[in-house]
């Protein structure tokens, strides 16, 4: 599933609403909320994909998580390489990257990197919309 910064992920687009986003997937999800620091957003995760997307109150997409499978910038698998290796290659896509402990984020790609280790493949693959984190 190549990813088009701020526009789509495969053909899951951001401009998509929850129930088309759920048909297209077409498989079984489980509904759910989280609240942080007064902030409520709304999720589905999809199990048979290892996937979560995240909606606002709106239904408005916010992003996309893969944790085993799926996305793909510049034809490199996000979730088959390590995360040092994946780090090395953003900070030349990307001079402005931002790393912190565990994870590093891609502002201009829309893309956030989890890890536990360097030497890990990610934990975790965030895939945001223009202005999630303003």
């Amino acid at each position: 599933m190549n990813i088009i910064p701020f526009q789509s992920v495969g053909d899951l687009n951001f401009t998509d609403e929850r129930h088309v986003l759920r048909g297209k997937i077409d498989g079984e999800y489980q509904p759910g909320m989280n609240e942080f620091e007064g902030h409520t957003e709304y999720y589905d995760f999809f199990p048979e994909v290892d996937m979560l997307i995240y909606y606002d109150a709106d239904d408005r997409v916010n992003a996309f998580e893969f944790f085993s499978q799926g996305p793909e910038y510049r034809d490199i698998d996000l979730l088959s390489e390590t995360y040092a290796d994946l780090l090395k290659l953003f900070k030349v896509f990307d001079p402005e990257l931002i790393i912190e402990e565990d994870n590093f984020e891609s502002a201009k790609a829309g893309i956030v990197v989890n890890a536990t280790e360097p030497d890990d493949l990610p934990e975790s693959v965030l895939v945001y919309r223009e202005g999630y984190y303003e």
